[in-house]
């Protein structure tokens, strides 16, 4: 009598997704294959995923770490107070990533013709990826010539002859910058006890008012000291009328000491 012979169970397939670019248009270039392994749901052992466990809290512990290092390596003048969170500004990353050892490259930048109730306006945007401890990410930056810090002066819109564009171009590569910085090692989210316990106190730290329609607001004077006469334009911190002065006329806009020694 003739046995009948089984055939092989058949094994799930690899998982396969396709890796490219965008072009402008949408359509994709550079198209990839790449296999993806599927695990079954009895694939993993408790061993296995004990493994995986300590490797997920060893990391958590590092990444704390790093968090630490990070802020303490900033001050006040690094961190703006933006709708009660604290918020890293372009100084406070342009300090941290050569310590980490951030590499920042292929970044590219266009500008974008828009239109509003006003008229015509711009928009610059750069785009940049970042690479650490084996990881990376690719992020954007934008600042338009309707920025009301670079825009509105004395209670009205500036035309658009009138608004420096370096300046413009200047906050999307900063604003760049600072997502890489802030997304690529996970300082974002973070909380005013995350700064106070480096030493960094939310009284000195600069506020935007949103009444204001994002426009930086001074903080009040501390005892002893001087009443703000604007903000940094590239920090947003606050400055007294001298620096202001002494600013606006040799480098032609309002910055603070700190950031005067960048230009």
């Amino acid at each position: 009598m003739d046995r009948k012979v089984c055939p092989p169970r058949a094994q799930p397939a690899p998982f396969l997704f396709l890796e490219g670019e965008m072009e402008n248009n949408g359509d994709r270039k550079d198209i990839v294959a790449v296999e993806q392994e599927v695990l079954s749901p009895g694939s993993l052992e408790i061993r296995d995923i004990e493994v995986i466990v300590a490797k997920a809290d060893a990391k958590i512990k590092a990444m704390q770490k790093v968090w630490q290092l990070a802020i303490k390596r900033t001050t006040a003048r690094d961190w703006v107070n933006l709708g009660g969170n604290p918020y890293m500004v372009g100084s406070g990353a342009e300090k941290i990533a050569p310590i980490f050892g951030i590499s920042i490259y292929d970044t590219r930048s266009k500008k974008i013709f828009s239109e509003d109730s006003r008229g015509a306006y711009y928009i610059w945007e750069y785009t940049g990826k970042a690479s650490w401890a084996g990881g990376s990410i690719e992020a954007v930056g934008t600042c338009s010539s309707r920025d009301k810090f670079f825009a509105y002066a004395n209670g009205q819109w500036k035309d658009t002859e009138d608004i420096d564009e370096t300046n413009i171009m200047k906050a999307a590569y900063t604003n760049l910058t600072v997502n890489l910085v802030t997304r690529l090692l996970g300082l974002r989210g973070l909380t005013w006890q995350d700064l106070g316990k480096e030493g960094i106190s939310k009284d000195n730290i600069a506020a935007v008012d949103y009444k204001k329609k994002g426009k930086p607001a001074p903080r009040p004077a501390e005892a002893g000291q001087e009443e703000p006469a604007g903000v940094c334009e590239t920090c947003a911190a606050p400055i007294d009328a001298k620096v202001k002065s002494y600013s606006v006329e040799k480098y032609g806009k309002p910055l603070c000491r700190d950031c005067q020694k960048n230009q």
